[in-house]
């Protein structure tokens, strides 16, 4: 039997939404390792934990890269040989790990190196699915190939982290995933594919807006700094798609007017851009590592 744990990062849970994405999720895992983000607390003594969740409060926000990154260094202690990984707000559906195992045996057997294989993320508030960029490649039956995929319901075997390194923390929260996703291919030649009737409620983003015949994401402030502040890091990256670097960086600049005039509150978008820019500058000018990250 393959030992699969799971990763699941907290930031000021709700516990009634906690207690029913462990009770789905538990009885299909070996163990999950619990990692709190939040700022001077400690939920250890809450009934909803059971023993085979290892709850670790980290009593500040470290970012959820460093959080993730402490439950992978103790899941590869343990010996655990897949990781899922979760949202704290994300109920897994019955059988998920089972269907993601099946799959992913499905590609071995092909000859098909996959660094992660992943729920369909389906919007929360729209109902809609949401599908990442796909491969030029040849599509498997059941399955969509991927450039990269969200963290959250997809699971990664530990041979493909201890190949490519774990999350970079220093991107803190925006494009952890996908930075990893486009290590790994440029490390190990892996590739990523979403299970298409395997589906998981994800809540993204903050809702869209339509502007003439485009939609435009909203996220909070708080994510919008690090939007701005990460461009600067991921496009001093060789392994991030060129694509991407354009496309986003052209998008940031439209977004630079849009929301400080459009969104409110519109005092904090704008703070949180300007300050996203300039820290960006300065990362990228005090950091000379990046490219030789894990």
């Amino acid at each position: 039997m393959i030992k699969i744990s799971a990763v699941l990062v907290l930031y000021h849970p709700d516990l009634e939404l906690l207690r029913q994405n462990l009770n789905a999720i538990t009885p299909q895992l070996d163990r999950i390792y619990i990692i709190d983000n939040s700022p001077e607390t400690d939920i250890g003594s809450w009934d909803g934990f059971e023993s085979t969740h290892i709850y670790i409060p980290l009593r500040c926000n470290t970012g959820i890269a460093a959080a993730q990154n402490v439950g992978i260094e103790k899941a590869l202690q343990d010996g655990t040989e897949m990781i899922y990984f979760l949202d704290q707000d994300s109920v897994s559906p019955e059988n998920i790990i089972e269907k993601l195992v099946l799959n992913f045996e499905r590609l071995n057997e092909r000859g098909i190196k996959a660094g992660a294989i992943g729920a369909l993320p389906i919007n929360c508030i729209t109902g809609k699915s949401y599908i990442p960029p796909t491969s030029s490649a040849a599509g498997i039956e059941g399955m969509t190939e991927v450039r990269e995929m969200i963290s959250s319901g997809s699971l990664i075997p530990t041979s493909a982290l201890e190949k490519a390194g774990t999350m970079m923390e220093e991107l803190f929260i925006d494009g952890v995933d996908h930075e990893w996703c486009w290590r790994a291919k440029a490390k190990g030649g892996y590739r990523f594919f979403i299970v298409n009737d395997c589906q998981l409620s994800h809540h993204i983003g903050q809702g869209d807006r339509r502007m003439m015949w485009w939609k435009v994401a909203i996220p909070s402030p708080f994510r919008t700094y690090y939007l701005y502040r990460n461009i600067f890091i991921l496009s001093r990256l060789s392994h991030v798609p060129l694509s991407y670097k354009i496309k986003n960086s052209l998008k940031l600049l439209f977004k630079i007017g849009y929301y400080p005039i459009f969104i409110s509150p519109r005092k904090e978008y704008a703070k949180n851009i300007f300050k996203g820019i300039r820290d960006g500058i300065e990362c990228v000018a005090s950091i000379h590592h990046l490219d030789n990250k894990n």
